[in-house]
């Protein structure tokens, strides 16, 4: 040991040509800048097809750190459903045939619950409208709607866009109520929140909220209390649709990191970190939420072998996979190639993320404490191969604010710089990219603030001598793998970039 191999994923550093209102563009980045004349760089695809997704839509996290650790393009869940869509195979499932026949047995409700939005990360509107087809093509006639409202993939305040193409569809298939609304904070809280987790199922289950009968009304009164869709309260439409035991429920959105708090209140019966109702859901997940949870998956996750960490375990290859809460499931579950425990010689080290409702509001988030890590282990000559997510750029970028997101941009900029010091005095190798664009686009061609992920590429800067290749993110594994003189699996479709 001694010479380590350290991977920084600046999560959300996109590229752009276009430098008005580009954060990466606009902030001093003199380690960075650094970098790029001294080392090999290039930019890879992060977006689409390229990592999985349909086309036009925007990366994520999910599907970058996947392409990043797995070395090949593993198709997405938003593609594998909409294709199940087209294909027709989506209304002939099993999973909902049998749903079908217990509502109609036990004359039950029938929930529909997840993110009303087209931004692609979480869920799709397409796949609520599918689900809606469904129930009017077998007649079901308690159709209760609970819409988590999302303003950070999408517009801050477009959730009425989305509420008037749910009408339309309902006119077409008439068979379903609102019954809840809330915004994704509480809804779909990942950082072990649970007093947000609770919001939601209080409104869900017991009826906890404000009262407000029409959707549309909902929306508006909380945009007069100057709230965006992802922080409107518990709002509860419909008394008579709540979700009562017995019933039956879908939960349509498929990115598991930000469902399973909810989740596992709704359906755990070991559930502690605030009361609940025994309430014995037949429920039905589209994608997976996690393995340990006792669900029905409409789409389950492939079993991906031979992931970069795999095949560093099986080397004896001592790993660290070090991140902040926001990030720590992506470093873990997702770069394993959706594997949640450790390999072999693998450790853990996750660090808190501030306990703030917004980031803008501290842009350093827990970078320095992540970095301060990162020098401690490699002083110590304690692992051979690191990932470290630094995810200011992303967090931060959510919120829309160029200022604030600049600043992101320069923090994770110092934190590379001191990183990149050790490595070279280890006379190892630094592997800088990111997992999708965000940071580099923050006005959309309306002049409004952009808070979604981008469809630009991302950068790839390694700090040894030689020339690089433009590629996508799956290509990262193999060129790792290169550098440690190690062959890639067969499994592994990216392509060394050296």
């Amino acid at each position: 040991m001694g010479k380590p191999t350290v991977l920084v994923i600046l999560d959300g550093y996109g590229i752009s040509e276009h430098k008005e209102f580009n954060a990466t563009a606009l902030a001093k980045t003199p380690n960075i800048d650094a970098l790029i004349k001294k080392y090999p760089n290039t930019t890879l695809k992060a977006s689409e097809e390229h990592v999985g997704l349909i086309k036009g839509q925007s990366g994520s996290s999910e599907a970058g750190h996947l392409n990043l650790g797995t070395g090949r393009v593993i198709e997405q869940d938003l593609s594998v459903i909409n294709n199940a869509i087209a294909k027709g195979t989506f209304f002939t499932h099993p999973h909902f045939l049998e749903l079908t026949k217990y509502v109609k047995e036990n004359n039950c409700s029938l929930h529909f619950i997840g993110m009303l939005s087209d931004g692609g990360i979480h869920s799709h509107i397409s796949h609520l409208f599918a689900l809606l087809e469904f129930a009017q093509h077998h007649f079901l006639d308690k159709v209760y709607l609970h819409l988590f409202l999302d303003g950070r993939d999408v517009e801050p305040q477009s959730a009425k866009k989305y509420l008037r193409m749910l009408e339309k569809q309902r006119e077409k298939a008439g068979t379903s109520t609102v019954a809840t609304i809330i915004g994704r904070y509480y809804a779909m809280d990942s950082s072990g929140n649970y007093a947000r987790t609770r919001k939601a199922y209080d409104m869900l289950v017991k009826g906890r909220g404000i009262l407000i009968r029409d959707p549309m009304e909902a929306v508006n009164s909380a945009y007069r209390r100057r709230l965006s869709d992802e922080f409107v309260e518990p709002t509860i439409i419909n008394q008579g649709g709540l979700i009562k035991e017995g019933d039956a429920v879908v939960y349509f959105n498929f990115k598991s990191e930000r469902s399973k708090q909810l989740i596992r209140a709704l359906t755990d019966p070991k559930f502690r970190d605030f009361p609940v109702k025994k309430l014995n859901l037949n429920l039905v997940s589209l994608a997976e939420v996690d393995p340990h949870y006792n669900l029905k998956i409409a789409f389950p996750s492939p079993i991906i072998k031979n992931s970069l960490g795999e095949v560093l375990a099986g080397k004896k290859i001592k790993q660290l996979r070090i991140a902040e809460t926001e990030k720590f499931a992506y470093v873990t579950t997702y770069f394993n190639g959706g594997m949640e425990k450790p390999f072999p010689k693998e450790d853990r080290i996750h660090i808190k993320s501030p306990a703030i409702q917004h980031y803008d509001t501290k842009p350093e988030m827990s970078a320095k404490k992540i970095t301060d890590k990162v020098i401690e282990c490699l002083k110590r000559n304690k692992y051979d191969f690191y990932v470290v997510n630094l995810c200011n750029c992303d967090l931060v970028g959510h919120t829309g604010k160029l200022k604030e997101t600049i600043k992101a941009v320069e923090t994770v900029d110092k934190c590379v710089g001191k990183i990149v010091e050790i490595v070279e005095k280890k006379k190892g190798i630094a592997i800088i990219t990111a997992d999708h664009g965000n940071a580099e686009e923050k006005q959309d061609k309306f002049g409004r603030p952009l808070t979604s992920h981008t469809l630009n590429p991302v950068p790839l800067i390694v700090t040894k001598k030689g020339k690089l290749k433009t590629g996508k993110l799956a290509d990262v594994a193999p060129t790792i793998l290169k550098l440690m003189n190690i062959k890639p699996p067969k499994e592994m479709t990216g392509k060394s970039l050296f």
